[in-house]
């Protein structure tokens, strides 16, 4: 939730602290997975990507974030369906 919720106010508000923040929720989230499983590997891209877009000049970042973001909410969904406790 905080990964995207990050990348969510970042490609809203171009806030560099945001897309810092969600850097910092990716790389949480890969060091709590599997080693070597599909989602360490992915989130470990998404902090690249990240570092990236932090690097790209001002006025390409916020693409930057919009694709960084469609590409990681479906994974994000999943992996906050499987937190959720069982009824």
């Amino acid at each position: 939730d905080e990964l995207l919720a990050r990348l969510r106010e970042a490609a809203d508000t171009e806030s560099n602290e945001a897309l810092a923040d969600a850097h910092g929720a990716a790389m949480i989230l890969a060091a709590a997975m599997p080693e070597g499983s599909d989602a360490q590997v992915r989130l470990r891209a998404c902090g690249q990507a990240i570092d990236a877009a932090l690097a790209a000049p001002a006025h390409e970042r916020i693409g930057h974030v919009r694709k960084l973001l469609r590409e990681i909410e479906p994974l994000a969904r999943r992996l906050h369906d499987l937190g959720q406790p069982i009824p």
